[in-house]
């Protein structure tokens, strides 16, 4: 029951590390561009921007695969997760495993089914037979709080560029 845990985990971590890249790379890359257009060596601030952009290249390849392996063991893991709620006992459960994951991915519902979903899984894994009885805590509208923030700020970038 922990390795799939562990490797969302250490799937996490990667992706931070090469988002952290990408961003050390690009504000590299405006660096050089303010340089250029201050007068500087136009020739050899243009081979390093070359050589920069084909890093970027790199990175945001990997950026894409790692994003794509991450989501998808988040969503086996948010799919065990709730099946495991169910085995445990809890219930009067609103969500199935099928629909805990499918939410994701339905236009317009994918703004809060997620997040409810998410909360009752949260909720069950506390206290499988009292679930409705606990309080809610604050971890789970902070990360979806940073999850639509972090949607909207990639569509910003998307739109921008």
């Amino acid at each position: 029951p922990t390795t799939l845990p562990e490797w969302l985990t250490y799937s996490l971590y990667a992706f931070i590390l090469i988002e952290a890249l990408g961003a050390f790379f690009l504000v590299h890359e405006y660096r050089l561009l303010s340089n250029m257009q201050s007068g500087w060596d136009s020739y050899g601030v243009f081979d390093e921007l070359k050589g920069n952009n084909q890093i970027q290249k790199i990175i945001n390849t990997f950026d894409i695969c790692l994003g794509l392996a991450t989501n998808l063991l988040f969503l086996i893991w948010v799919h065990r997760a709730n099946f495991n709620s169910h085995q445990l006992g809890a219930q009067d459960m609103k969500f199935s495993p099928g629909w805990a994951v499918a939410y994701y991915f339905i236009p317009i519902l994918w703004f809060w089914k997620p997040y409810q979903a998410m909360k009752e899984i949260w909720l069950t894994s506390k206290a499988p037979q009292a679930w409705q009885s606990i309080a809610s805590g604050t971890i789970v509208p902070w990360w979806w709080f940073f999850f639509l923030l972090s949607l909207a700020l990639n569509k910003a970038g998307f739109v921008s560029v």
